[in-house]
């Protein structure tokens, strides 16, 4: 199994993913927006962030899925096979305890992996997750308008895309533009679980 970069089977449709949450205020703000738009979007969570319950427990009410970003935000790589399996399963203790939820999806810190990650994930029943663009919306020189530019207009983008965002407060900015774009293109949003079901991944 390689990490998926996109689902095109699933046909016009598009995920929106957010990592390195959660960040308090700009994740509220991003799901006022998603619930105006009735957009479901993908969070990939790091797991020593996941104290901020009614945030948490609203936005898997309000249906957008809790992903998998490790307990600390390593690089995999260069940890201990323990260490791996620590970072990977504590996040998904915690889900399951804390908020009887079944993380299903993972996206690697900083996108690296390597035989000893997928092995655990593969253990745990993950679906490792990339993304068909990323927006480099973390970098403080990246500008609003590149991140709406690449969210939307990249060449990479097709059918089934998966648009790697962060919780930034530039993204939440350009968020309304990015739904906006995709709407009118024809497009439905789903979670990234949604487009493996729908592709029978």
């Amino acid at each position: 199994m390689k990490p998926i970069k996109s689902l095109p089977k699933s046909g016009k449709t598009i995920a929106l993913t957010f990592d390195d949450g959660i960040v308090p205020v700009i994740h509220e703000q991003m799901l006022d927006i998603l619930k105006q738009e009735q957009v479901p979007a993908t969070f990939f969570l790091i797991g020593n962030n996941t104290n901020e319950k009614q945030l948490i427990t609203r936005a898997i009410k309000e249906g957008h899925e809790i992903g998998n970003h490790s307990m600390s935000h390593p690089v995999l790589p260069s940890l201990s096979d323990t260490q791996i399996f620590e970072e990977i399963q504590g996040f998904q203790t915690i889900m399951q305890k804390q908020y009887n939820y079944q993380t299903r999806v993972f996206r690697a810190p900083k996108l690296r992996y390597d035989t000893r990650v997928m092995r655990v994930l593969t253990e745990l029943n993950l679906v490792p997750v990339n993304a068909t663009v990323g927006t480099k919306d973390y970098a403080a020189e990246t500008t609003r308008e590149y991140i709406l530019k690449t969210a939307t207009q990249s060449p990479k983008l097709t059918d089934g895309s998966i648009i790697l965002l962060h919780e930034v407060q530039k993204t939440a900015d350009v968020l309304p533009a990015i739904i906006k774009y995709y709407k009118q293109a024809g497009y439905t949003f789903m979670t990234v679980s949604q487009m493996l079901a729908s592709e029978s991944y």
